[in-house]
């Protein structure tokens, strides 16, 4: 089970964890190990945005410059990563997109960003690769196999 999605202008990968399980407590724990949660039922990747201000540009009123408040991916990122610990990637500065090649072995997600949306010929770059394999609720950084 994959769920693909946007709007949040950010680009996450993650899992979808059961809301009503026997450890739904586990919400609350500031650190989940690597690989799946025990219950997790599936996988989710969203998106960043293509031209809407991102979390970090909201953050700095589209400036790059000192925040209005502490939200740089510095601070942002881990914050957010720490109290969901079902996150297991997240990216809130880039803009871009996610390719997904989806085969009957696995589903591998591609996330690309540009260097600047000023300008129509930006150059483009991998932010991560993720790959899903067939029946399996796990996300694989695809560099290493290892699971996330």
């Amino acid at each position: 089970f994959v769920t693909i999605t946007g709007d949040i202008h950010t680009f996450f990968a993650g899992y979808l964890r059961e809301n009503n399980a026997p450890n739904y407590a586990d919400f609350d724990q500031p650190y989940l190990p690597p690989g799946p949660p025990t219950d997790a039922v599936g996988t989710c990747f969203v998106c960043g945005s293509v031209t809407s201000s991102n979390l970090e540009e909201l953050a700095t009123l589209g400036e790059g410059g000192p925040p209005l408040a502490p939200n740089r991916g510095d601070v942002l990122t881990p914050a957010v990563m720490t109290s969901n610990p079902h996150i297991r990637y997240m990216n809130s500065s880039g803009h871009g997109y996610n390719l997904l090649e989806i085969r009957p072995q696995a589903l591998v997600c591609t996330m690309k960003s540009v260097d600047t949306i000023k300008q129509p010929q930006a150059n483009l770059t991998t932010l991560k690769t993720f790959r899903v394999p067939a029946n399996q609720v796990v996300i694989q950084d695809a560099t290493t196999q290892l699971p996330v």
